[in-house]
């Protein structure tokens, strides 16, 4: 994760982007997200689930299409000039718009362990890509193929 891009890192989130990865049809990001539970959670319910949450998405601007990217800005209020500027800001709307697809999630209370599971996973995520992807990942039978792509629900 040393090659990582930081566009969040605040009391809530720290979001890392991984380099640019093409699969074939799209450019793509891998993104490790870590959450501090402790600014959403009471402190019993941390106590069953753990201070920090990470997960690993694949994110891309290319697969989510223009209009679920207008979408996306739109919802944060950025309007083209700051998109400009700010160069990663598109997967940062997509992460929080929720057009991403989750290969990987672990809670627990020792970040530096959880973002050494998170380094190793990544380095077979790089090499099965394809069946991470292809894993159901909601009840309806979405794959991360559907929530990359912004088709959630379309069964």
């Amino acid at each position: 994760m040393r090659n990582n891009i930081v566009i969040r890192d605040d009391s809530m989130n720290k979001i890392m982007l991984g380099k640019q990865w093409h699969n074939g049809d799209w450019n793509l990001r891998f993104v490790t997200k870590v959450t501090y539970l402790e600014e959403y959670l009471p402190e019993e319910d941390l106590k069953n689930s753990g201070k920090y949450e990470i997960e690993i998405l694949a994110v891309s601007p290319e697969a989510a299409g223009q209009e679920n990217l207008k979408s996306a800005m739109d919802s944060q209020c950025l309007d083209e000039d700051q998109i400009k500027l700010i160069p990663y800001i598109k997967y940062e709307s997509l992460i929080e718009y929720g057009i991403t697809a989750t290969l990987w999630y672990k809670q627990g209370n020792n970040l530096k362990q959880l973002l050494t599971e998170a380094n190793k996973e990544l380095q077979i995520i790089g090499i099965m890509f394809g069946f991470y992807m292809d894993k159901p990942a909601n009840r309806i039978g979405n794959t991360g193929w559907d929530f990359i792509s912004g088709n959630i629900g379309y069964k």
